[in-house]
């Protein structure tokens, strides 16, 4: 498998923490980079894509992303159906693969929280949409913070997040606001078991 038809970028993300964003080299794509003013020092060379990366290259953070994006299509080569065997038969096949488990958690996890007393799933929880949403589940419990209920969580090894988790507007809108929600984020890597376990614990919290 070869990564020569990618193109690498270095990003800011949240907190100046590094990422890459990925930008496919095929013609069109150039052209648009070329338009770009890249905000540089002047010793940097224009040429692409290094007139968008600053300094050094993040030689730890490249070697992660090629791990990752190894590992990605080893998932759809063991657990999906790919194509052909490229790269990037292969790395669909790991996200339909990924994307149909997640689905299945999200589905046992949603249906868990519906049952418990005082709970409010934010977002799609009808199946037939999951389409349109990723796995990670918010959900706000009547008479309980979100704080207290991902702290006690956190003592039992679940770990989960509590607050707005930078959707400020979204939180606005749904009146709440500063408190937020409890957002749990099951992957591809969980277990029924562990979404049941969850489920479980957030009852027992709400409950007491």
């Amino acid at each position: 498998m070869t990564m020569r038809s990618l193109v690498f970028l270095v990003i800011a993300a949240a907190a100046a923490s590094p990422a890459f964003a990925q930008v496919p080299d095929k013609s069109g794509y150039s052209d648009r980079l070329e338009a770009l003013r890249a905000y540089k020092v002047r010793p940097v060379s224009d040429d692409l894509p290094g007139r968008f990366t600053t300094g050094t290259t993040n030689r730890e953070q490249l070697a992660g992303v090629h791990a990752a994006i190894d590992y990605l299509a080893q998932v759809g080569e063991l657990y999906g159906q790919p194509a052909a065997s490229d790269l990037r038969s292969c790395l669909a096949a790991g996200y339909a693969a990924m994307k149909g488990y997640e689905d299945r958690l999200t589905q046992r996890l949603i249906d868990g929280l519906l049952t418990i007393r005082g709970v409010r799933v934010l977002g799609i929880t009808d199946p037939a949409n999951f389409s349109r949403r990723v796995s990670t589940v918010s959900f706000v419990a009547a008479g309980v913070s979100a704080q207290e209920i991902a702290s006690s969580l956190s003592r039992d090894g679940i770990q989960v997040w509590d607050g707005h988790n930078y959707a400020l507007e979204i939180y606005r809108k749904l009146g709440l606001l500063p408190v937020g929600g409890v957002r749990i984020g099951p992957v591809h890597y969980n277990t029924i078991e562990e979404v049941d376990r969850t489920v479980e614990r957030v009852e027992e919290v709400i409950r007491r």
